[in-house]
C-alpha cells in the first residue's frame, strides 16, 4: 500500500498598519473586499523572524530565498522600494479582506533586510516568508486488503453516517448533493476515479503566471504525483450504491480539485493562498477570472485543507484568507497536524475563521484521540481519521495506468479527519441549506460551524477540551433538525 501523506507548511511574520500619505502611488482595485484590518502588533525590532504573537518560526531552509508575501491595507502604497537595496517586483496580487502581495526581491538582497524595510512602510499589515511545503508520511501498519473492516466510524455508536443517510431529510436530495461543491485544495484529484464525482479542476501552483493572465490554469492532476487529494475526496464524497469501493460521508458530492502541491511553482504559501482565492470565487458573479464559471455545478460551500506544519505561529496573512471564505458562506476544515503537539495546533489551522480538526481512532473497541494528533485550545471538533477507506488514483508512482479495481486503501491522520468533517459540513449544506444569497453569507458559515459544534458527541473530559474540541462530529445529529 502506498503511504498516505499529511502535508507540511512553514510560514511566518506580521507587522503594523498606518495610512499612506496623500498623493502616494497606491494599490488600486475596483472591488470592495471588506473593512481594512486594524493595527497589528509589531514583532521586536531587529527580529523579523518572529510572529506577531511572539512565536519563533520553525528552523529550516525550505522557503523561497527571494520572495516575500506582504499584506497591506486598502489604498496603501506598493511597498516595492527598498532604498539602497533596489526595488522589489510585484509578482501577484490577491485580495481577501485586504490585499496580499507576492514580491520578488532584487538579486542578492537578504530576506531579513528586506523584511525590516518593508515592515516599516505605511500600510503594511504583515510580512511572511514564502515557504515550500513538503509531505509528512503517515503510513498504515495494515496491508491494503479488501477483507479489512469497512468504515468503522459510520456506525451509530460513532459518527453515525448510516443514521444520517436513513433520515427522511436525506432522501430525494440527489440534486442538492450534486450541486453542493467541496473544494479539495491539495495535490489534485484523479478525474477518472469512477467512485467520485469530480468537476474540472484548477491549478494554483503556477504562481509566476497566476492570476495575471485573467484565467486560472486548469492542469489540476498529475498522474505521477501523490494521490493525497484523491484520498481526501473519497472520504468526503465517494459514491454509494454503485457496487464498487467504499462510500464517503456525503456520497456523490461534487469535488472541485484545486492543485496547490507539486508542479513547478507549487507547494508554497502563495500557492495555497491562490487556491483559497479560486475556491472563494468559483461560480460567483464577482469572479475576476474568466474561467471560474461552471453551470453544471454550484458554488463552493466547503473547503478542505489537509495541510499543516510544525510551526505554531499564527499568521495574519491566513486569517485574512479564511475570513474571505467565511464572508462568502464557505466553511474551511483544516487538519490540526500530526505532531502530537500538546500546546497548540499547527498553522494554518490556527486561524480563527478556520475549523481546526483533530483525529480520533478506534482501539480495542474504544474511540480515542489518535496518539499522533495535534491538540490545543484551537481545536473546534474532532473527526475519525484512522483506517478510513478512501479512493486512490488509477496510476502507479511512475504514472503508469493500473486501473481502478483495487484503487482503494486505508487513509490515516488528521489529513483524513479533516475531510470526514468536511463531508459532514457538506451534508449540512445539502440537506439544510436555504439556497440563494442567504447561503453565501458569513451568517450561514457561522451556522454550519455552530451546528458541527452543537451536534458533536462529547468525548474525553466533559465539555470543551484540547483533545476533541467540542467533541467528535455526529453526521445524523448534524442534519436531524432544521437550522
Amino acid at each position: 500500500m502506498q503511504k498516505k501523506l499529511m502535508i507540511a507548511l512553514v510560514m511566518a511574520g506580521v507587522a503594523g498598519c498606518t495610512q499612506a500619505p496623500p498623493g502616494t502611488e497606491i494599490l488600486k482595485d475596483n472591488t470592495p473586499f471588506g473593512a481594512t484590518v486594524g493595527e497589528r502588533q509589531i514583532p521586536p525590532a531587529g527580529d523579523p523572524f518572529v510572529s506577531s504573537d511572539g512565536q519563533p518560526l520553525s528552523s529550516g531552509t525550505d522557503y523561497l530565498p527571494d520572495e516575500l508575501l506582504v499584506g497591506v491595507s486598502d489604498d496603501s502604497a506598493l511597498p516595492l522600494e527598498l532604498g539602497a537595496l533596489g526595488k522589489a517586483t510585484l509578482m501577484s496580487n490577491l485580495h481577501f479582506t485586504h490585499p496580499v502581495l507576492q514580491l520578488r526581491l532584487p538579486e542578492g538582497v537578504s530576506l531579513k533586510s528586506a523584511m525590516e524595510i518593508i515592515r516599516s512602510k505605511p500600510g503594511v499589515l504583515s510580512v511572511s516568508l514564502n515557504y515550500r511545503m513538503h509531505p509528512l508520511a503517515v503510513p498504515s501498519p495494515w496491508p491494503d486488503d479488501p477483507l479489512l473492516p469497512s468504515q468503522w466510524p459510520f456506525v451509530s455508536s460513532v459518527a453515525d453516517v448510516y443514521g444520517a443517510w436513513a433520515l427522511p431529510a436525506f432522501t430525494d436530495i440527489e440534486s442538492k448533493i450534486k450541486d453542493t461543491t467541496v473544494a479539495v485544495i491539495d495535490t489534485g484529484v484523479d478525474p477518472d476515479q469512477p467512485d467520485l464525482r469530480v468537476l474540472p479542476g484548477y491549478s494554483a501552483c503556477e504562481t509566476a503566471v497566476f492570476p495575471s493572465t485573467g484565467a486560472v490554469p486548469t492542469s489540476s492532476f498529475d498522474k505521477e504525483e501523490d494521490d493525497h487529494g484523491t484520498c481526501c475526496s473519497g472520504v468526503i464524497g465517494a459514491l454509494k450504491n454503485n457496487s464498487i469501493g467504499a462510500a464517503g460521508v456525503a456520497p456523490g458530492v461534487s469535488i472541485l480539485p484545486i492543485k496547490v502541491l507539486g508542479g513547478k511553482y507549487g507547494s508554497t504559501t502563495m500557492a495555497v493562498l491562490n487556491g483559497i482565492y479560486v475556491a472563494g470565487y468559483y461560480n460567483r458573479p464577482d469572479s475576476p477570472y474568466t474561467n471560474l464559471q461552471n453551470p453544471a455545478a454550484g458554488p463552493v460551500r466547503v473547503v478542505n485543507l489537509s495541510l499543516g506544519n510544525d510551526s505554531v505561529a499564527r499568521l495574519e496573512i491566513y486569517e485574512s484568507a479564511f475570513e474571505f471564505l467565511r464572508e462568502r458562506g464557505i466553511v474551511a476544515c483544516v487538519s490540526a497536524g500530526n505532531d502530537n503537539n500538546d500546546g497548540r495546533v499547527q498553522c494554518p489551522a490556527l486561524s480563527p475563521a478556520a475549523l481546526a480538526i483533530s483525529c480520533t481512532m478506534q482501539f480495542l473497541g474504544t474511540e480515542m484521540l489518535a496518539p499522533y494528533s495535534s491538540r490545543g485550545a484551537e481545536i473546534w471538533v474532532a473527526g475519525p481519521g484512522n483506517f478510513i477507506w478512501a479512493t486512490q488514483k488509477g496510476y502507479d508512482d511512475e504514472g503508469v495506468f493500473i486501473g481502478y479495481d483495487h484503487a482503494y486503501g486505508m487513509f490515516n491522520g488528521t489529513s483524513s479527519a479533516a475531510p470526514f468533517v468536511a463531508g459532514v459540513a457538506a451534508l449540512i449544506n445539502a440537506v439544510l441549506g436555504p439556497g440563494g444569497e442567504a447561503q453565501n453569507t458569513a451568517a450561514w458559515a457561522d451556522k454550519v460551524k455552530q451546528r458541527l459544534k452543537d451536534s458533536a458527541d462529547d468525548l474525553g473530559a466533559p465539555g470543551f477540551d484540547h483533545l476533541y474540541g467540542h467533541g467528535r462530529v455526529n453526521a445524523r445529529r448534524a442534519i436531524a433538525t432544521p437550522l
